[in-house]
């Protein structure tokens, strides 16, 4: 559904009521509503011929009974809203409503920075800086080219995509380049390198042996964190290994038989 705008558009409509209104044909001079195309919209006005009854909006174009669908109201004689039509002959032409009209004096402010923009978008320019200004809530959105609207970027006054503009960086820095041969620099990456964090767990088992008995018990914040940390039990306390070699003396009494 396309806005279509077109010169010396007008025909006619004895429409009552709030309902779309059927057109009945050119006026001498001017073309027909057949120009804005089926079901395409247009800025429309329906004026009473005899009567103070008036209405500017969007209207929907249909080529099967020459209809035009009063589908937005811009403006009216009824305060805004749309008219119920008496009896009578009305004008209906394409117009251009003031509030959807752009000039330059609207779009561009020469040597000013206008104050706050409610709607719509704003150009203004004082040396050397110039802005685009698209309301207090509004949003700046960049599409691609071409066909369709794929949007690349949008633009708030709280950042970019979301993001803060301004200072993100830190207090320790930031990784700041990778070169095409894979090194790094920056004084997040001289940060790093000074002080690098530890690989895996690194803290020895904290306490020590304290305590060995006469009956061969050991006990400790050391020796039990080295019990929990093994797969079998430990080697036994004291030398329990037999001794090795032969024996060289043999001593003893004669006895006689």
């Amino acid at each position: 559904m396309t806005v279509i705008l077109a010169d010396r558009v007008r025909e006619t409509t004895a429409v009552v009521g709030t309902g779309p209104a059927t057109l009945l044909g050119a006026v001498v001079g001017y073309q027909s509503f057949s120009v804005v195309g089926n079901a395409n919209t247009c800025y429309y006005t329906i004026a009473d011929q005899a009567g103070a009854n008036w209405e500017v909006g969007i209207g929907t174009y249909a080529t099967s009974g020459s209809t035009l669908t009063r589908t937005t109201i811009l403006a009216s004689s009824n305060s805004g809203s749309v008219v119920n039509f008496t009896t009578g002959t009305k004008d209906v032409f394409l117009t251009q409503p003031a509030e959807k009209a752009v000039t330059t004096q609207s779009l561009y402010t020469p040597d000013t920075f206008a104050g706050t923009f409610v709607a719509g978008v704003a150009i203004d320019y004082v040396s050397p800086n110039g802005r685009i200004s698209v309301g207090t809530a509004g949003t700046l959105t960049f599409y691609t080219g071409g066909v369709g609207s794929t949007a690349m970027a949008s633009m708030t006054s709280t950042g970019i995509n979301s993001t803060a503009i301004g200072a993100t960086t830190a207090s320790t820095g930031a990784f700041t380049t990778l070169s095409a041969s894979s090194t790094v620099s920056g004084t997040g990456f001289s940060t790093y390198l000074a002080a690098p964090p530890p690989i895996g767990s690194t803290t020895a088992n904290t306490g020590a042996f304290t305590t060995l008995s006469v009956s061969s018990t050991v006990s400790g914040t050391g020796f039990s964190n080295w019990l929990t940390s093994q797969l079998t039990a430990p080697p036994p306390i004291g030398g329990t290994t037999p001794s090795t070699g032969a024996f060289t003396s043999l001593t003893s009494t004669l006895d006689t038989i």
